[in-house]
């Protein structure tokens, strides 16, 4: 990754740790993500007490930036862990977008149909007074019919309720 800039503060920064975190930070490419820029500071906060503090940020393109700090005594432990917590912040990001891509759905060629073919068959249609939703659902369930307008009194909503090829009542 060409893409990493290395901050060292208060600190020495040692050909060995330079090669930890470029080949560290190659795992990284495995997620398939736009990496723009990927940022490390090494910084000793307290000289005495030997805390190391590793910050990492990762600006991916096309979503937030990650920042990720990590505090602990060994430099090199410190840059494990914060590389397992980036691993897993990439993989929800990665999982996110893998998710949500729309499948094209594949459609049939209809076969072509002659105005001639075109049958319109009239039906008498039944008349109710308005219903409440109860009552069209007890007419529903007596009678074949599937489909029904229902004026709720309360808001003034039209509302649909059908039955469903599984008998089941719908409502929209």
């Amino acid at each position: 990754m060409d893409n990493i800039t290395i901050i060292a503060r208060k600190f020495d920064l040692t050909d060995a740790i330079k090669e930890k975190i470029h080949a560290d930070f190659e795992a990284i490419n495995k997620f398939n993500l736009n990496i723009v820029k990927l940022k490390v500071t090494l910084n000793i906060e307290n000289a005495k007490q030997k805390r190391n503090v590793v910050e990492v940020q990762v600006n991916v393109a096309h979503n937030e930036t990650i920042i990720i700090k990590q505090v602990d005594k060994d430099i090199y432990k410190a840059l494990d862990l914060i590389l397992e917590r980036l691993e897993y912040k990439l993989s929800k990001i990665h999982d996110k977008l893998v998710d949500h891509k729309v499948v094209p759905i594949e459609y049939e060629q209809a076969e072509d149909i002659e105005p001639s073919d075109i049958q319109i068959v009239q039906e008498d249609m039944t008349i109710y007074k308005p219903l409440e939703i109860e009552d069209a659902v007890a007419i529903l369930n007596a009678k074949s019919e599937r489909l029904f307008l229902v004026f709720n009194d309360h808001n003034g909503e039209k509302r649909m309720i059908y039955k469903r090829k599984d008998n089941k009542i719908g409502l929209y």
